[in-house]
């Protein structure tokens, strides 16, 4: 009976954490955000339409085309976003500057993924990181 009680509290105590996580605008996926950048994700597909990434997940395939889709809200209309790549520690591409408008806008920019490994995504505001986030590419 013990055992069963200590579970049911373990497993309750994850579900809080959790839902703190989520409650405080935390990411389960580990992306990070900032003041600028708001929010970022990375799936196989892009809508335009809806401005909305598909297929996101947290692991992918070699080869496949992948998006990063992401929310900029500044009042700059100078600014730029830097997208780098990391394939573990190491720098693996940095894309051209993206011109960022006033206002809130979404961004995408294709990536193609060669190799496997645990990467992430970089998003640098003005030169400075201000958002990542972490995937795997099998």
């Amino acid at each position: 009976m013990r055992r069963f009680t200590a579970m049911g509290i373990g497993i309750c105590l994850l579900l809080v954490a959790f839902l703190s996580l989520v409650a405080c605008g935390g990411n389960p996926s580990g992306a990070i955000t900032g003041q600028h950048i708001t929010a970022i994700q990375v799936g196989t597909g892009f809508d335009q339409k809806q401005q909305a990434v598909r297929g996101e997940s947290g692991t992918f395939q070699v080869g496949q085309t992948l998006y990063v889709v992401f929310t900029i809200n500044t009042s700059d209309s100078n600014a730029i976003a830097t997208l780098k790549i990391f394939n573990g520690v190491d720098l693996e591409d940095t894309s051209l500057p993206v011109s960022i408008k006033s206002g809130t806008a979404v961004y995408e920019k294709s990536v193609l993924l060669n190799a496997t490994g645990d990467y992430t995504i970089e998003i640098d505001y003005k030169s400075s990181k201000e958002a990542s986030i972490p995937f795997a590419v099998n």
